[in-house]
């Protein structure tokens, strides 16, 4: 089965998505050292994509080798995939669900996921692979082979957090009230509100009692 590996400067941003938010950045990496990722996404619902169309061999068997890091939110509403599609197939696209554990990383080191995708290469031209991002921040880095990585003891997960690790976040996960829960525009900007501070607001508008009937309709806890 053959490699491919993410390359920052290969890809870019997909000009048939509009609303997209994404560029390149640097981020301190699995082993503690800045490398330069690409990060899409944001925690509100603007649909982000990155791409690159490369040539491949149709019906030939790859991997797709990367770091990945984000990708889930509290809410567990989160969009965070890989796509495969051959130029003018989008409709026949293979798509690969990178949260809430569909994939199984090889490796799992500082917050970051070792991941290996298998595909079918189609039979076309030209074929892109596209991340999309949606409501979690998402950031992928380069990675080499997996050999390369056979010594490295994976770090246990934290299953207490409802959300991976982010490096959005100063110590992998944010404070309470922290993330935006709510988005809505006003006089044509973007407002978002944290749960933290739409307690506050209920608390003073309503009082205690009719605050907590609020959260309580708004923040069902999970089944």
């Amino acid at each position: 089965m053959k490699q491919i590996f993410f390359c920052p400067d290969q890809w870019r941003m997909d000009a048939t998505v509009p609303t997209g938010v994404a560029a390149i950045t640097e981020v301190t990496g699995f082993d503690g050292k800045t490398t330069e990722a690409w990060q899409l996404g944001n925690w509100q619902y603007d649909w982000s994509t990155i791409r690159t169309d490369i040539v491949l061999e149709p019906g030939e068997e790859y991997t797709f080798v990367f770091w990945l890091n984000g990708g889930e939110n509290d809410q567990c509403d989160e969009v965070c995939n890989l796509e495969v599609f051959g130029e003018g197939q989008w409709e026949e696209r293979q798509t690969f669900r990178l949260n809430r554990g569909f994939i199984k990383p090889l490796k799992y080191k500082n917050g970051w996921y070792l991941m290996a995708v298998p595909f079918t290469a189609p039979a076309a031209d030209k074929v892109t692979l596209r991340f999309n991002a949606m409501r979690a921040v998402t950031t992928i880095a380069p990675a080499e082979e997996p050999a390369q990585y056979e010594e490295l003891i994976s770090d246990p997960e934290n299953y207490d957090q409802a959300q991976r690790s982010n490096v959005v976040f100063e110590n992998g996960w944010p404070e309470p009230g922290e993330q935006p829960v709510l988005h809505f525009e006003v006089n044509n900007s973007d407002v978002s509100i944290t749960k933290a501070q739409l307690k506050k607001a209920a608390l003073v508008a309503g009082g205690a009692v009719a605050g907590a009937l609020i959260l309580r309709r708004i923040f069902r806890k999970k089944p």
